[in-house]
């Protein structure tokens, strides 16, 4: 997760206070019976304070997403072949973090969700944002993936508010975003085949980069 610029502490730090005092000094009001100084003090500060809360969480969930300017490299992803059908995926992002998943089938499917921002929004600065959801199994045949073992790994880190619920419920509200969608990208699995995975605007992009995932998409059916 990306590391929140110093300003945004402060801002909150500052509506804390501001928050806290108010509410204070309206608790005090009132308990020397100046009701309605002390009554519009208390609910000021109280809602201040639940603006707060609200914008810290969603500030906090909107930063496990990456920013997007270009095609950007997500990373690597390499597949060994343990048994029929099953593979140990080793997933490399771009800043060096390793994890392996079990993958069962016979393609690997990884998921994303893509937020863009209008014209108005990149006045202000903000670029196109993604986040890696899942990593997956699908099968070729569809028969035989309504009864197959799957496997699903989570790949997203949740904090906060979860963004991606407040426009999807506020979408009307919230002229300023441009679209919000999930995307996916999948591809055949064999033993030592290896993929580059990057992302761009319109989404993730799959390269093979050695003969036996060259060897891999070539038999793909």
């Amino acid at each position: 997760m990306k590391e929140i610029p110093v300003q945004v502490y402060i801002a909150v730090a500052a509506f804390l206070v501001l928050g806290l005092s108010l509410a204070w000094m309206g608790f005090r009001r009132l308990f020397s019976r100046r009701l309605l100084s002390g009554g519009t003090n208390l609910v000021i500060g109280l809602l201040l304070l639940a603006v707060t809360v609200a914008t810290v969480g969603a500030v906090a969930n909107l930063y496990t997403y990456l920013q997007l300017t270009a095609e950007q490299l997500v990373g690597t992803i390499e597949f060994q072949k343990y048994a029929n059908q099953e593979y140990i995926a080793k997933l490399t992002r771009a800043d060096g973090d390793i994890k392996r998943y079990t993958i069962f089938g016979d393609e690997c499917q990884m998921d994303a969700r893509i937020l863009k921002w209008n014209g108005s929004a990149h006045l202000l600065g903000f670029n196109t944002l993604y986040r890696l959801e899942r990593i997956s199994s699908r099968y070729s045949e569809t028969a035989q993936a309504e009864t197959a073992r799957r496997s699903v790994h989570p790949l997203a880190e949740h904090a906060g508010i979860e963004i991606w619920d407040i426009v999807n419920r506020f979408d009307n509200w919230l002229p300023w975003v441009d679209a919000f969608y999930g995307n996916a990208v999948y591809v055949p699995m064999q033993d030592g085949a290896r993929y580059m995975i990057s992302v761009s605007i319109s989404g993730l992009i799959a390269r093979p980069q050695n003969i036996e995932a060259r060897r891999a998409i070539k038999d793909w059916k």
